[in-house]
């Protein structure tokens, strides 16, 4: 058999970016033509198909079209939701998709007195079982391997394919070694094959497969923009294809002993040293300035002067410019979404006054960041977040 998978597609993200918006989009449809040419037999996609549990409108139709194509063309997607597909109120587009007939979510858990239960859904083409775990943000999934019924699923014979979206702790790039993650034993055995999401760095290890992000959903990750698919095949082993949409230019510039203005001059007399046609372009600045603070570089200059010359986007990281005027102690602009949000849970959940107190004050985080529809009116909006508060606090 041959099969094809991918990880963290994130589709909605760079909302804010209207030159981006839709690239998430165009890497998931190529992504999905190349596996569809390539002949594999299905698709795994192990967890963030959503870069909200809830995106807008034209997201969700676009979606929807691309997995129709991928049914009619006679291949079947399997997923797991991850952290950013999980919604405390279990109201996703990844159940819409899936009573639409368009994907299947393996994460079929089952609770019991003795622990938790997977059930495999096997593939009718092929005959391979697939079973997997959901990922939740803070790495909270742990819970359900912790309790895990392993003897069962490692019992069962023939193909098997265990998806999960959970930072594995031997896999953790070293930027990120404050992420939670699962320990590598908590995965059960024998399975063929272990399709993992949520570290968006692409590596394997012991038959565990992170094939990173399908598009970058930060600036760091765009100068390193180095996006990929895996193609599985049982009789000839598996290979990595790029699924990547443009090129990246890096311009670096030294801000010590600089004023912002002299820093912003650098940055764009560096520019008539590289091609920027067709490329998204990086400022990236290091550094002490000798007075100022980073926010008084003029990055709408950086950015016309860098369009003039072809780029179709500008973004700047900045995170290792300090001032001898102001100095802090971290860029949160450098830092995840989730690692903000685990930052914040770290600082104020330490009461333990009652169980789960990280979980659940997660849980409101999202519930409250619920985004209003389009067409959906304020009341309908209010009560919609009412009722989801509602379910988070058990009331």
């Amino acid at each position: 058999m041959k099969f094809s998978h991918f990880s963290d597609v994130h589709l909605g993200s760079w909302s804010s970016s209207p030159e981006l918006r839709d690239m998430s989009l165009r890497a998931f449809e190529k992504a999905v033509k190349v596996s569809v040419s390539e002949g594999a037999d299905f698709i795994v996609i192990s967890g963030d198909l959503f870069d909200t549990p809830m995106p807008a409108y034209d997201i969700l139709a676009a979606s929807a079209r691309i997995l129709k194509e991928c049914r009619d063309a006679g291949v079947q997607v399997y997923v797991v939701p991850g952290s950013h597909d999980y919604s405390p109120s279990d109201k996703t587009f990844i159940t819409v998709l899936e009573n639409a007939g368009l994907l299947v979510n393996v994460a079929k858990i089952e609770e019991t007195e003795t622990g938790i239960t997977l059930a495999f859904t096997v593939d009718e083409k092929t005959g391979a079982k697939i079973t997997g775990v959901m990922g939740k943000a803070g790495a909270l999934e742990r819970d359900y391997f912790r309790r895990l019924n392993r003897e069962i699923l490692e019992k069962e014979g023939g193909y098997k394919i265990f998806l999960f979206h959970s930072a594995i702790e031997e896999f953790r790039p070293k930027h990120m070694k404050d992420m939670a993650a699962v320990p590598m034993a908590m995965l059960p055995k024998n399975f063929a094959y272990y399709a993992a999401g949520h570290i968006h760095v692409p590596s394997q290890k012991g038959g565990i497969i992170f094939p990173g992000v399908l598009f970058p959903t930060e600036v760091p990750e765009m100068e390193a923009y180095d996006s990929g698919i895996q193609i599985v095949d049982t009789e000839n082993g598996s290979k990595r294809i790029p699924i990547k949409l443009f090129d990246v230019q890096t311009v670096s510039a030294k801000a010590g002993g600089r004023t912002p203005s002299e820093l912003e001059k650098d940055i764009i007399a560096a520019l008539d040293d590289v091609n920027l046609r067709g490329r998204l372009l990086v400022a990236k600045a290091s550094g002490t300035l000798k007075s100022g603070n980073p926010s008084d570089v003029n990055f709408a200059m950086i950015r016309d002067a860098a369009l003039a010359r072809g780029a179709f986007s500008v973004k700047k990281d900045f995170a290792a410019v300090s001032s001898k005027d102001y100095k802090e102690t971290e860029d949160t602009l450098s830092l995840s979404i989730e690692t903000i949000e685990q930052n914040v849970m770290d600082e104020f959940c330490v009461s333990n006054t009652f169980p789960d107190e990280k979980e659940m004050a997660r849980n409101i985080m999202y519930a409250l960041n619920d985004e209003k529809q389009e067409g959906e009116t304020a009341h309908s909006y209010d009560e919609r977040i009412r009722e989801n508060m509602l379910r988070v606090l058990g009331l």
